[in-house]
């Protein structure tokens, strides 16, 4: 499993992929099942876009929200490019910046540790290759 926190997903090169029982049903990607409670997303095609137009970057979950102190959000990424993912309050301050720089297209991951900062409404803002998204955060102590 990966080592950061709140992240119960198997790794790539885990032994567990598409090791469970043959007769049970197939994983949300299609192939044969993992062993336990874990699952692990195989990536099985190159995505192609119609006319050259790509989907918008895309933050896709932010778990749990509202939290206390540790999240979890997940974002995609259409193309490999640079970018940022970073937390603003609610003056517009950028209080985190949890990813800045080159990444791989596909699915990511950041954990932002909010301990220090103070109950409130904050916004996550991806800035990827001239695309953003943004999501609204509640912390809660």
């Amino acid at each position: 499993m990966s080592i950061e926190p709140f992240d119960p997903q198997l790794r790539e090169d885990s032994p567990c992929i598409d090791a469970g029982d043959p007769d049970s049903p197939l994983d949300p990607d299609d192939t044969r099942a993992d062993i336990g409670a874990f699952y692990y997303h195989q990536k099985m095609f190159t995505q192609r876009w119609e006319n050259d137009i790509q989907p918008e970057v895309e933050l896709l979950s932010i778990y749990p929200n509202p939290f206390n102190a540790l999240t979890r959000l997940r974002f995609s990424l259409p193309e490999q490019g640079r970018g940022r993912l970073a937390i603003y309050d609610l003056t517009g301050r950028m209080v985190a910046r949890l990813v800045d720089g080159k990444r791989p297209a596909g699915y990511h991951s950041a954990v932002w540790d909010a301990a220090e900062f103070p109950s409130g409404i904050y916004f996550a803002r991806l800035d990827w290759a001239e695309r953003t998204a943004t999501l609204k955060l509640t912390l809660v102590k």
